[in-house]
């Protein structure tokens, strides 16, 4: 019989690789001749959480062994997720004895928490390891163009993939332009924190050099107007070349604190967007505009581009927006939906969509979908800042969407009217939306590949008599899973018309298994001073709830004090016939594996008096 350590080293290698740094560690557990191999792995990503760490490995590298000496060589990438002062020898003694590390991450560390004695291992890394192809940068909030520059100015030229993260920082195209020069091999380059896209004067910048290095550019986190926005890409149109495959800008900013376009303004936009169409309509793989308004005038445009002849390359496409600017867009605006589908319907993949125009037609929309031969992926956005917005046909989006693998609908109003034919749907999410327990259970007997279900914050609608809206009396609601193995997760459950304290009992039903009852209570509980106990809380195994509450009051929450009030709670049932893969309720898993094996919750048996008092000091929401 073949052992597994028989197995050549590349063969465990590459198994090693496909497992979690902490499976790896317990690999390393099972037998001297395992372990001897899986080490390498182990010290290949190593991550510090804290300087207790950093210490540690470095007083263990320091050891003259030539044992922990392969172990430094095998290691390729650091990264520091904590933000303590960090010794700068500490640093020398480790970059020392790894020698070969070609990335190294400082963005995991919280950028509130980033001082100035953290700042200087920046320059300890950076002057022993002058061959990275990898590297996360976190600045200081409130940098100045001065110190950006002096980091920028150190960076090693061999840099493949950089990312950048700096708090409250005007980043213009100077910086950038920096940043190209000192890393010439760049193919990858990320903003991730909070910066500031200044305005461009489009039409008084001076020339540059073109770049057909880049192939992905991000702004994964802004605060900037849309026009500013809006007018990098006319920067990115002529900056980059067609090598450019991944292009991003999610913007933050309060769209409703926008001042009006002035006509020159308008003008700047659609110049811009002309001259980012014209470059990229045809080479861009991955495209995401968030939070700039929807502006139809770039899919118009690119429309145009497949009329002259361009093909659509997206694969996956981003297009959100809390709001629909028609200020600068009245002439495209009602067409917005048909001019990005008839563009990227040949090649489209996953596709991100907000619907907030409130003369769109859902069903025409579903068709269009329907359309896209290759889409797996879709989520739709109806963000609840739109006033008008429609209701989706889940049933008839699927049947026109036969294609589909994975649905995620948030804050969309849903409509039922139509009979769901089987569909092949294997994941389903659904977050803020309200529908009755029929519907949902109709839905899922029409999915019989459904694996995993996520619901995070919706409510459960089950009233059909308008006079009972309102209630105290505790509701059941029955929930039926008809597919084995799989994964369920449900987080902020509501039941609408419960008043009065808010407390969900869920029941796991199975003919193979006893019914198991956990209760959730969906506050933080504290004790009387104030000081938090328990959070979140979840408890195994069902007891009298109500007698318990009846004869206890209500206490205090902070300096908040509430007066005694019968709780109200509702009962979820899920009903399964098969094992279920994963169970995971209000943050807490409930089943993880397939045996249906509960894992360990408290047991309201277990507690002590004083903790079942801090169970019902409970408020209401």
């Amino acid at each position: 019989m073949v052992h597994i350590t028989d197995l050549p080293y590349e063969i465990i290698e590459v198994i090693c690789s496909n497992l979690s740094q902490h499976d790896v560690f317990v690999l390393c557990f099972t037998c001297r001749a395992i372990q001897k191999q899986a080490n390498r792995t182990l010290y290949k990503h190593v991550t510090f959480t804290s300087a207790g760490q950093l210490k540690t490995f470095a007083a263990a590298l320091a050891k003259p062994s030539e044992t922990m000496a392969s172990f430094g060589h095998n290691t390729r990438s650091l990264t520091f997720a904590f933000y303590a002062g960090i010794d700068t020898s500490i640093l020398d003694t480790i970059t020392r004895a790894c020698p070969f590390v070609i990335a190294v991450d400082f963005n995991k560390c919280p950028m509130s928490m980033i001082d100035s004695t953290f700042q200087s291992c920046y320059d300890a890394i950076l002057l022993n390891y002058t061959c990275l192809t990898s590297l996360s940068l976190a600045f200081m909030r409130n940098s100045c163009a001065k110190d950006f520059r002096l980091y920028t100015s150190k960076l090693p030229v061999s840099l493949v993939e950089l990312s950048v993260g700096i708090l409250k920082y005007d980043l213009s195209i100077g910086d950038v332009e920096c940043i190209h020069e000192r890393c010439p091999l760049l193919e990858s380059l990320d903003f991730t924190e909070c910066i500031r896209l200044t305005e461009l004067p489009v039409y008084d910048l001076p020339s540059f050099k073109k770049n057909h290095v880049l192939k992905k550019l991000s702004f994964s986190k802004c605060y900037s107007e849309y026009l500013n926005g809006w007018t990098w890409l006319w920067y990115v149109g002529k900056k980059y070349g067609c090598q450019l495959k991944e292009f991003q800008i999610n913007n933050h900013y309060d769209l409703y604190k926008q001042k009006p376009l002035t006509s020159h303004q308008q003008l700047l936009i659609h110049h811009s967007v002309i001259t980012f169409v014209n470059q990229h309509a045809s080479s861009l793989r991955v495209l995401k505009l968030n939070g700039l308004g929807l502006y139809a005038g770039i899919w118009y445009y690119m429309k145009k581009s497949i009329e002259l002849g361009a093909v659509s390359s997206l694969s996956y496409l981003e297009f959100r927006s809390d709001i629909y600017k028609t200020d600068f867009d009245s002439k495209h605006g009602a067409s917005l939906y048909g001019l990005i589908l008839e563009h990227i319907k040949p090649s489209i993949c996953e596709l991100v969509l907000s619907v907030v125009h409130r003369d769109v037609d859902v069903q025409e929309l579903c068709r269009s979908l329907g359309q896209c031969n290759h889409l797996t992926s879709l989520t739709i956005w109806e963000p609840t800042a739109s006033k008008t917005r429609p209701k989706i046909p889940l049933p008839y989006l699927l049947n026109q969407c036969p294609q589909l693998m994975n649905l995620a609908l948030k804050e969309c109003g849903l409509d039922f009217s139509h009979v769901l034919m089987p569909h092949h749907l294997t994941s389903l999410t659904l977050w803020r939306i309200s529908f009755t327990c029929d519907q949902l259970n109709n839905a899922l007997a029409a999915m019989p590949r459904l694996r995993n279900l996520d619901l995070d914050i919706f409510t459960i609608d089950d009233h059909h008599d308008q006079q009972s809206i309102e209630h105290h009396e505790p509701r059941a609601a029955l929930w039926n899973i008809p597919n084995p193995n799989m994964s369920i997760t449900i987080n902020s459950i509501f039941y609408k018309g419960l008043k009065g304290i808010r407390t969900c009992r869920l029941i796991l039903d199975s003919r193979f298994t006893t019914p198991s009852c956990i209760w959730s209570f969906p506050v933080k509980l504290y004790l009387q001073d104030g000081k938090k106990k328990l959070s979140p809380s979840i408890f195994q195994d069902s007891f009298d709830f109500l007698s318990i509450c009846e004869s206890r009051k209500v206490g205090c929450l902070g300096d908040r004090v509430f007066p005694h009030e019968r709780p109200c709670f509702f009962s979820l049932t899920l009903n399964h016939d098969h094992p279920l893969r994963h169970v995971n309720f209000n943050a807490n898993t409930v089943i993880k594996n397939k045996k249906n094996r509960m894992t360990t919750l408290m047991d309201i048996t277990e507690l002590d008096d004083d903790t079942i008092d801090l169970l019902f000091n409970l408020a209401s929401q």
